[in-house]
């Protein structure tokens, strides 16, 4: 059976990030010289907008397909979510640090 044959709702409340990561060891990112560090810096800039842009697309294609297909889509009000989790952020900050808490808030 497919998605859309067996709900026939479909909320989206954006709570899934398709990232990308790439790691590199401290011993090699050591070896690379700075311009080499900027070019991989930049690279990994750019693939990331790429890959986001790409996500962003098939997600609207997707939406419009399901759509078509009877499914209601809806896009409920996050704000209240958002207020019980706030306690959860101070915690995550100390982890990850204040501004990655806040870049992610802001996604």
């Amino acid at each position: 059976m497919k998605f859309y044959e067996v709900q026939d709702n479909l909320a989206i409340t954006n709570h899934i990030v398709n990232d990308q990561m790439v790691i590199i060891s401290d011993s090699t990112w050591q070896k690379l010289s700075e311009s080499e560090r900027k070019i991989v810096q930049d690279a990994v800039l750019k693939a990331g907008e790429a890959h986001t842009a790409s996500v962003k697309k098939q997600e609207a294609e997707l939406i419009s397909f399901f759509e078509a297909e009877g499914v209601t889509v809806t896009y409920p009000e996050l704000g209240p979510f958002r207020e019980a989790m706030q306690p959860l952020y101070s915690e995550f900050e100390a982890k990850i640090g204040e501004p990655i808490v806040k870049k992610l808030a802001a996604m």
